[in-house]
């Protein structure tokens, strides 16, 4: 935050512990109508906190008066194990926050994030055929991209064993021309424990990516998802594309009840 912001926070240090992690208020301040806080996370009895930790959008943050809030990662000191976070809140309407009270809490996080961000070289757009099997998934999620969803759209069916995995939780389950649009399927283990995630990009020799727009459905257990990703582009067209995975998948899920009530003071920067 800038540097005068900084200067006004005030020391708070109120903690609570849980499954053997710390959570600690650091510092808070408001002015007018925002409000700044920092805390930290520690591991107290293991190695479950590191640079990737994720509060999982389980956080909740308690306040007496209207506004928005957000709570996003700042930094990871190795030498003591601490994650902070800063959360900020900006009150509707540009109305002073008189100092009161907050109350902050999450109940799980996640760490030990692994991420693939490179060509997927075990992906050869050029040996590519049209789908013999399809289906229309029931189970949908919801889709997204540069083309409306339709929801009637045809899919591809799991290949056994799939094609290819990139990254553990994802695996590129098949890939084939249906009505002479190219799709490519990824499925994400779990993604209601662990928020596994990603898209695919198809790049050309000067680096122009493929439209697209995606389905996502649910697998029998509805705990995993498939992407159905659908590019336009024709058979005779992805002669110069080559394919780009961006995956993020989690090893470590952290339950537990962590919670801080403390005060705000008003402070003065400009």
């Amino acid at each position: 935050i800038f540097p005068t912001a900084a200067q006004a926070l005030k020391p708070v240090h109120l903690s609570c512990e849980d499954q053997g992690i710390r959570m600690e208020v650091i510092s808070a301040a408001i002015y007018e109508n925002e409000a700044v806080i920092f805390l930290s996370l520690q591991d107290l009895t293991d190695n479950r906190i590191d640079a990737s930790t994720d509060l999982s959008d389980s956080y909740r943050i308690n306040r007496p008066f209207a506004s928005t809030a957000s709570c996003r990662f700042v930094s990871f000191d190795e030498e003591t194990g601490k994650a902070t976070f800063l959360i900020h809140i900006s009150q509707w309407n540009n109305k002073k926050i008189d100092g009161d009270k907050i109350t902050f809490s999450f109940t799980e996080f996640l760490s030990q994030k692994r991420m693939f961000d490179e060509k997927l070289s075990g992906l050869d757009l050029s040996k590519v055929t049209t789908a013999e099997k399809t289906q229309k998934p029931e189970s949908i999620r919801g889709g997204g991209g540069m083309c409306p969803v339709d929801y009637e759209t045809d899919c591809l069916v799991p290949a056994a064993g799939g094609i290819l995995s990139p990254l553990d939780g994802v695996t590129i389950t098949n890939v084939g021309f249906i009505d002479n649009k190219l799709h490519i399927q990824v499925y994400f283990e779990d993604i209601l424990s662990y928020d596994n995630h990603g898209y695919i990009d198809l790049r050309n020799e000067t680096g122009n990516k493929a439209d697209y727009y995606s389905i996502s459905f649910w697998d029998d257990e509805k705990t995993g998802s498939y992407d159905e990703i659908v590019y336009d582009l024709a058979p005779e067209d992805i002669e110069n594309y080559q394919a780009y995975g961006c995956f993020v998948t989690c090893k470590n899920r952290t339950k537990g009840n962590w919670q801080v009530t403390f005060p705000l003071e008003n402070a003065e920067y400009e």
